[in-house]
C-alpha cells in the first residue's frame, strides 16, 4: 500500500505464552459451567465478536449443512458475543431461521480462566476470520490440544501453517466440509493435534524481544 521496498520491510511475529494442559481448575469450572447451561459433553467452540469479518453468520450456516449432514453432530458453542449484539447483529435471527436455536450457544465475555477451560474441553476451535493481524486463538487451541479449522485468508496461514485445516471463509461449503472433516477423521484430527503442539514452540516473546532489539540495532548501526 505504501510503496516500501521489500529489503525495509521486518516482520516479527508476537510471541506467545503455552498454556498449561494438566491445570484440573480449569477444567473443573469448565465442567461446572457447561453442566449449569446443560451443554452436551461435545461441542465445537468458536471465540469472536459480531464484528462481521470474524464471518460468525458463515461458521452458523456451515454449521446448519453439517447438522443436516449428521444429526448427532456436536453442538456450537460462541464466546465473546454479549446478548444485545447477538440480537442486533442478526445472529440470534439467522440461528432461529436456521432451526439452530437448541444447537448454537451464545455466550458473553467469559473470564479467561473459565474460557481456556471450554477450549480445552471442545473438540474443534473454529476461527474463520475473514482477516486478522496475527491470531491468538488458534495458538491457544494447539496448546491445548484440540484441532483448529482456520481461514485460508491474511495473515493466518503464516500464524498456523499445516498445523490446522485452513478452509476458504467465503465459502460456507468448504467450512462445512472442514467442520465434517475435523470431526469424523480421527487420524487427521490426531495429526493435526501433534502437529500444532510443534507449532506453538515457533512462537516465544523471548525470540520475539530479541528479534526487536536486533532491528534497533541495524537501524542505529551498533
Amino acid at each position: 500500500h505504501f510503496s516500501f521496498p521489500d529489503e525495509r520491510i521486518k516482520v516479527i511475529h508476537n510471541g506467545f505464552n503455552q498454556i498449561p494442559c494438566n491445570d484440573g481448575k480449569l477444567k473443573d469450572r469448565a465442567n461446572k459451567f457447561i453442566h449449569s447451561k446443560k451443554l452436551p459433553p461435545s461441542y465445537l467452540i468458536c471465540v469472536g465478536t459480531s464484528d462481521p469479518r470474524k464471518n460468525i453468520a458463515r461458521l452458523i450456516e456451515a454449521f446448519s449443512l453439517c447438522r443436516k449432514e449428521s444429526e448427532d453432530f456436536p453442538h456450537l458453542v460462541i464466546a465473546g458475543i454479549d446478548w444485545q449484539n447477538w440480537v442486533e447483529s442478526g445472529l440470534k435471527i439467522k440461528t432461529e431461521k436456521l432451526g439452530l436455536s437448541n444447537y448454537v450457544h451464545s455466550y458473553g465475555l467469559l473470564e479467561k480462566e473459565l474460557l481456556i477451560g471450554l477450549i480445552q474441553m471442545s473438540y474443534i476451535l473454529c476461527y474463520p476470520s475473514l482477516y486478522e493481524g496475527f491470531g491468538f486463538p488458534p495458538l491457544e487451541g494447539m496448546s491445548l490440544g484440540i484441532p483448529v479449522l482456520a481461514s485460508r485468508t491474511s495473515s493466518i496461514p503464516e500464524i498456523v501453517g499445516d498445523s490446522a485445516c485452513l478452509v476458504d471463509p467465503e465459502s460456507v461449503e468448504d467450512i462445512a466440509t472442514g467442520l465434517i472433516k475435523l470431526v469424523y477423521d480421527q487420524d487427521y484430527r490426531n495429526n493435526l493435534i501433534q502437529s500444532g503442539y510443534q507449532r506453538i514452540k515457533k512462537y516465544s516473546w523471548e525470540k520475539s524481544a530479541k528479534s526487536y532489539i536486533k532491528v534497533y540495532r541495524e537501524v542505529l548501526h551498533v
